[in-house]
């Protein structure tokens, strides 16, 4: 109950007492990613945004020239090995709106105890369009050491499995200070084996709601199974995210 009040009274005194002149305002508001993913548009240098994902989730970034920004954050899980990381990204403008990038991020599992689960996480970003209106593809993968087991499946190590990641994200204003969101990536696997779970596709959409120089993210996601035999959906998954220009 105390993390969700400090999520209203930030939204709160965002829009109510520290935003920035009216001239800065349209500009600044739209400095936020999709959901999770980031895009290649530009930022100006000194730019310090907080993030806080799902009430647990929380991180900064930092611009320390307009090209170049660096991240990171940890979680208030209720686990023995909540996630923590760093990241950085480089841009590239090529046209007033296409921006290629390069991002590199570093997470470890399990901050609160000795172990040394971790994974790291290259992408390649284009952008195209402005800070209201914009279309991101990226592709990646991971490397590391990070093992997922359960009661039903065997010992599986992830950054092993995992082969590819690409996304498509999209972001359009469609209402006064409403954009629409939307993010979805395909995740091929490493197996030689091709099982129901050897491919999956995560899914979601939803808006975000600009306040002054605050943004609240909501929507819904899903998980499709390709090759699933059982299961082809998981149940919808919902998303509630909060960033603030800081400066």
């Amino acid at each position: 109950m105390k993390l969700v009040t400090l999520f209203v009274l930030a939204i709160f005194f965002s829009n109510s007492h520290f935003s920035f002149a009216q001239s800065d305002t349209v500009e600044r508001q739209s400095y936020h990613n999709y959901f999770v993913q980031q895009s290649a548009l530009i930022q100006p240098k000194g730019t310090l945004l907080y993030n806080n994902t799902l009430f647990f989730i929380n991180s900064v970034s930092y611009n320390v020239t307009d090209r170049l920004t660096f991240s990171g954050g940890f979680s208030f899980l209720p686990t023995n090995s909540p996630p923590s990381f760093v990241s950085a990204k480089y841009v590239l403008p090529v046209t007033p709106k296409l921006f290629l990038g390069i991002s590199l991020a570093y997470v470890r599992i399990g901050y609160r105890v000795l172990r040394s689960d971790y994974f790291v996480v290259p992408q390649l970003l284009v952008t195209g369009g402005d800070l209201n209106n914009n279309l991101t593809f990226s592709i990646g993968t991971t490397r590391g050491n990070y093992v997922v087991d359960s009661f039903f499946a065997p010992a599986v190590n992830l950054p092993e499995r995992v082969n590819v990641v690409t996304t498509v994200s999209y972001q359009k204003r469609f209402w006064k200070e409403f954009s629409f969101i939307t993010q979805n990536s395909y995740v091929t696997s490493r197996t030689v084996a091709l099982d129901e779970y050897s491919e999956l596709a995560l899914l979601s959409a939803g808006a975000a709601w600009q306040l002054n120089r605050s943004a609240v993210k909501f929507g819904l996601g899903t998980i499709h199974y390709p090759r699933g035999a059982m299961v082809k959906f998981s149940s919808a998954l919902p998303f509630l995210g909060y960033t603030l220009t800081i400066r």
